[in-house]
């Protein structure tokens, strides 16, 4: 008998309409990128600024891809039932995205899932970072001023670390990389139901929901009353809620003796984290 097809359709829809708003945003990269460096104006509706736009996508789409494809091969080695993946397409300019999540059918069966899961998505996601850094950067191109926060230069450690010019004007597929590396960061936060959050409670689940309300209370106070650029904190925190709110508090598996894989994953994640870490 032919399995229903329907089931698919859903997530099969919001990664069309994913890689449509990916696109479109990527234009508007290559719009800033050729004023920057090659002086022309070109429309963001140009058939020519959606096709450089695809270079933004395969940076970040590619990113998310990864990453997903990273959860649900570990899940599907412990015999986890998932739906999804979903990705999530968003009308904003520069960004074109507001991630993608797999839903978990069920509960981990033992801490060890809890890291290895956790981690496999962005050590995954972040190895085409890495990559798409590589030859981004390349492409990208020295400027004297800065001018806005888009193309500033030297966040991401993993960027500054690659080349060390004060300031470049970001290629779409470099652009694409240096929001890859923003998300990774964001995801390894340690709150409930994030990738961090869920390494760190199989890892230490005594610590891991203290760890996570002080979180909040981190964001909040890098956010209140700061200066340009730190509401970004508030938003990372106003989503953490969000995402719990909808999921709810994880349930702790029983007490087990941790393989050392387990560490290793975790040790992967944490260098994932120092390498994307973005000053916001």
């Amino acid at each position: 008998m032919a399995s229903d097809p329907r089931p698919h359709r859903l997530p099969l829809g919001l990664g069309l309409l994913t890689l449509v708003t990916l696109t479109w945003a990527g234009a508007w990269h290559w719009v800033l990128f050729a004023a920057l460096t090659l002086h022309v104006r070109v429309p963001w509706w140009s058939l020519s600024a959606w096709a450089h736009g695809l270079w933004f996508t395969l940076a970040l789409g590619g990113m998310l891809v990864c990453h997903e494809l990273g959860h649900l091969w570990a899940c599907r080695r412990y015999g986890l039932a998932v739906s999804g993946p979903y990705f999530l397409p968003a009308p904003f300019a520069l960004v074109g995205t507001m991630g993608a999540f797999l839903r978990l059918q069920g509960a981990y069966g033992s801490r060890a899932q809890m890291i290895v899961v956790g981690a496999s998505g962005p050590v995954a996601g972040f190895a085409w970072t890495a990559l798409a850094s590589v030859v981004g950067l390349r492409w990208s191109t020295p400027i004297v001023d800065p001018g806005t926060n888009l193309v500033r230069f030297g966040t991401p450690h993993l960027l500054s670390w690659i080349s060390r010019a004060p300031h470049l004007a970001l290629h779409p597929l470099a652009a694409g990389a240096w929001l890859g590396c923003l998300v990774t960061m964001v995801n390894l936060l340690p709150f409930e139901h994030f990738d961090g959050g869920t390494i760190l409670h199989g890892l230490w689940p005594e610590a891991a929901r203290l760890t996570s309300v002080g979180m909040f209370g981190v964001a909040y106070l890098l956010s209140a009353g700061a200066a340009h650029g730190h509401l970004t904190w508030l938003i990372v925190a106003i989503c953490a809620v969000i995402v719990l709110l909808s999921a709810g508090l994880q349930p702790t598996p029983p007490p087990e003796r941790l393989p050392r894989s387990s560490y290793g994953w975790a040790v992967g994640a944490v260098i994932c984290l120092v390498l994307s870490w973005t000053a916001l």
